[in-house]
């Protein structure tokens, strides 16, 4: 017959299982993948408050931000999914903040692919989407050959 535990075994694990939850929880907002996840979950919803809480720039249907909503929410009209590809981190600079620039590839469901660098802005305590630079390489992006949704 075996011994049965101390009940101290079973605290650590408690313990240890509220640790790593807490922790997961209070950081499941923070970070550039974060900042773009939320900016998708807004636009989708078109949840204006939130946008403005993620995005650098506020809303408006005529700006930069109002045009990356209407951005998405097209792709989401056709049911595109959306992958971080890779992230680019850039320094602070004198007249700039940290900054990244995350490859995003959307792919519809005809097999479609069309990738976005989005760029995300580190401010103190938390990371925003700057929509008018996301923008602008978007339009420069369409402007180029070969625009558009590529096949899968």
């Amino acid at each position: 017959m075996t011994p049965p535990k101390p009940i101290y075994s079973y605290v650590a694990a408690a313990a240890l299982a509220f640790v790593t939850v807490f922790t997961f929880y209070v950081l499941r907002n923070f970070g550039p993948q974060s900042a773009i996840r939320r900016f998708h979950v807004a636009a989708w919803n078109g949840n204006i408050g939130q946008i403005n809480t993620v995005s650098l720039q506020p809303f408006s249907s005529s700006t930069p931000t109002g045009a990356l909503v209407a951005f998405v929410q097209e792709l989401v009209q056709v049911n595109a999914t959306y992958d971080i590809q890779s992230i680019r981190f850039l320094p602070k600079t004198s007249g700039r903040d940290p900054e990244v620039i995350a490859s995003v590839e959307y792919v519809a469901p005809n097999g479609r692919r069309k990738y976005v660098a989005w760029h995300v802005v580190e401010l103190p305590g938390e990371w925003r989407v700057d929509c008018r630079a996301t923008w602008d390489e978007l339009v420069a992006q369409s402007l180029r050959a070969g625009n558009g949704m590529t096949p899968g």
